[in-house]
Order: structure tokens, then sequence, then C-alpha cells
């Protein structure tokens, strides 16, 4: 008999208004670690309080790909509330779907996996950007996250010059 080693859980996240929370409390089989990254999500729509709120103080968040920007790849709890407070601004109304997340056999660790598109600001151009995050939990908040995405998709705010300079937080 083969062992189990995660549970999958897909869910559409239709915008910021709520609506995550409805597909969270119909869903009973998720783990609580996957409903706060559910959470987390619909929290880039409300502000970065609602996103820092969701981390340990502790945390580490990493951007494995953030080199090629010239971007640093580690940041503090500190460095983030820059850094997302900034990539807010520059992406307003980012919206999520084909979520799917892997609660692995370690409880405090799960994948997860989306899709995110924003309107580019002062443009017609949108970005659309394929993510995979890992993350760890202490205590029920997020002490480690690892997001991968295809630094190919920053052409959408014109290329990754400008894109560098765009990121950069303060």
């Amino acid at each position: 008999m083969k062992k189990q080693i995660s549970t999958a859980v897909e869910t559409q996240v239709k915008n910021n208004t709520g609506h995550l929370e409805n597909e969270v409390a119909k869903n009973n089989s998720i783990t609580p670690q996957q409903q706060i990254l559910l959470k987390l999500l619909d929290a880039f729509g409300k502000g970065v309080n609602n996103v820092v709120e969701f981390f340990h103080p502790d945390a580490v968040i990493e951007y494995p790909y953030a080199r090629m920007l010239g971007t640093p790849e580690r940041l503090g709890l500190g460095e983030y509330r820059d850094y997302i407070a900034n990539a807010l601004e520059i992406m307003p109304g980012i919206r999520f779907s084909k979520v799917v997340t892997y609660q692995t056999v370690d409880p405090d660790v799960v994948i997860m996996e989306c899709h995110g598109a924003a309107k580019v600001p002062d443009s017609v151009e949108v970005y659309n950007q394929d993510y995979f995050m890992v993350v760890r939990f202490r205590e029920a908040k997020i002490i480690m996250y690892k997001e991968y995405w295809n630094p190919l998709e920053l052409q959408a705010f014109g290329g990754h010059s400008n894109a560098r300079d765009l990121f950069r937080h303060q």
C-alpha cells in the first residue's frame, strides 16, 4: 500500500473581497496551515499590514530568482514590509487563480502554486505570473517563505532593468 505523503487542495480565488474565506469555510479537509496560505493570498488585495500579519517576527522571506534583477534574495520581516508595500503599488489589485496547496508530511511545511495577474499601472500591459512557494510555519505564523517566479514575465514592466528599479525596496 502506498504511503500518502501530501494532500492537495485546489481552489479558485475569484477576487480579493472575501470569496477566499468562503472557499476555506466550505473545505474542511484542509489543514490550518493551508487555510493561512489561502488567506494570505486574499490579504495581498487588502494592503501591506494585512499581508505581514501572517508572518512570524523572525520570518525569512526568500526570492531565489531576485538576484537576476539585482535585488535582494533574502529579506527579514522589516525589509519584506518595505518590499511588499512597493510591490503592491506596482501590482494593484493582483488576483490569484489556479491555487493548489500541498500539505507535506511535515505539518509545518506547505507547498503552494498559483497564478497571479495584475494590470500594470499607466500601461496597457497585464502582469501574469505563475508562482511556486515553499512555506514553513512556527506558532501558526509563517517563519520561512520561499517564492519562485518566472523572470521572463517581468517584460510586462518594461524589461528587467525597469523591473529592477520598480521592485527595489527602500
